[in-house]
């Protein structure tokens, strides 16, 4: 799963400028990069069957671009679901989850610091 965030971002001496800030919230572990990987390289070649020559000799050629993106499609939602059924998807903290552990890490140090006066 993917988010986003616009936030302010300041650009040498201009304004603030907004930004939006892209996060995923879950990214595939060895086992899932490994997958990915096979797909990418071996996934995507698809040929068909162009006839035969005069010899007898199979000619093959490449799948229409249009059922290569229909195959694209197909792949890439098959993959998703059976990597997270493996278990090879990892979970990460949204966006919000990560600022609110930031805030709270600050006012532990802040209360640390008041603490030690």
């Amino acid at each position: 799963m993917r988010e986003f965030k616009i936030v302010n971002q300041r650009y040498y001496d201009e304004d603030d400028m907004p930004s939006i800030k892209i996060h995923d919230t879950e990214a595939p572990n060895f086992e899932g990069n490994l997958a990915l990987s096979l797909i990418e390289r071996w996934g995507m070649v698809q040929g068909a069957d162009g006839g035969e020559d005069s010899t007898g000799r199979a000619h093959i050629t490449l799948m229409p671009p249009e059922e290569v993106v229909d195959r694209a499609i197909k792949v890439a939602r098959l993959t998703t679901a059976r990597l997270r059924d493996e278990g090879w998807m990892l979970n990460l903290p949204t966006i919000a989850e990560m600022e609110n552990e930031l805030r709270v890490r600050k006012q532990i140090k802040e209360s640390r610091k008041v603490e030690k006066v």
